[in-house]
């Protein structure tokens, strides 16, 4: 399965002296993706000492990795039991939706104004070649953040990566639910740069996958299979 690598965030990363990035820094960056993509699911317990015979360290790196992640909201400590990949909510999937108007429609609207042609060429190219099912969810994910990079405002930018990266991990399982047809549209309202038409374009997309995505919940689809 296509798995994205996420932009890093406010996290900041140290090296050792050699370059080499350290091992709890491995250890979180692969963790992370593995919850991301599904491949670690939501309820799965992980362990301390399983994870650091897999990466052939001490429990210290990997303990310092289970704290990063349970600080990104990915994981939760369980007493006397270790750690165990967070589950997401009902709730949570209408804030993310709420939290994503707000951020994304704010984005577009600055993108539409600052965008080149260029840029217009790199999203239709983010959307051409589709290749899989899988293949649209990692391209989902590349058209919204780059647009939210387009608006020129970093912090914007990077909230709105973290909220793409919580859908993920509830969208890796129902990579049908999306349609390029929406994105290619919304490239060609970014390519008149008129910055209400693309706030508006973009509200009414995430207005219909929110809306899909409820019907699933609603109709007892288990997006954890």
């Amino acid at each position: 399965m296509s798995q994205i690598s996420p932009t890093p965030t406010r996290q900041a990363k140290k090296n050792n002296p050699n370059g080499t990035p350290r091992a709890a820094d491995q250890v979180y960056e692969t963790l992370k993706k593995e919850i991301i993509s599904g491949a670690i699911g939501p309820g799965e317990l992980l362990s301390e000492n399983v994870i650091a015979q897999r990466f052939k360290i001490s429990r210290t790196p990997v303990r310092e990795a289970f704290n990063q992640l349970s600080c990104e909201g990915l994981t939760q400590v369980l007493p006397q039991r270790g750690h165990q990949v967070r589950t997401i909510s009902f709730s949570e999937v209408m804030e993310a939706f709420h939290l994503r108007e707000l951020l994304e429609v704010e984005a577009i609207g600055e993108a539409a104004r600052r965008i080149t042609d260029q840029e217009l060429e790199q999203l239709r190219g983010i959307m051409q070649g589709i290749t899989d099912a899988d293949d649209v969810l990692l391209k989902n994910y590349h058209f919204h953040s780059t647009i939210a990079r387009i608006s020129g405002n970093r912090l914007l930018a990077e909230y709105i990566e973290e909220l793409l990266i919580l859908m993920q991990r509830l969208l890796v399982h129902t990579p049908t639910l999306f349609d390029p047809n929406p994105e290619l549209s919304i490239i060609e309202v970014l390519a008149t740069r008129d910055p209400e038409a693309a706030r508006e374009a973009m509200r009414a997309h995430l207005k219909d996958t929110r809306d899909q995505l409820v019907g699933i919940i609603r109709q007892g689809g288990d997006l954890s299979k």
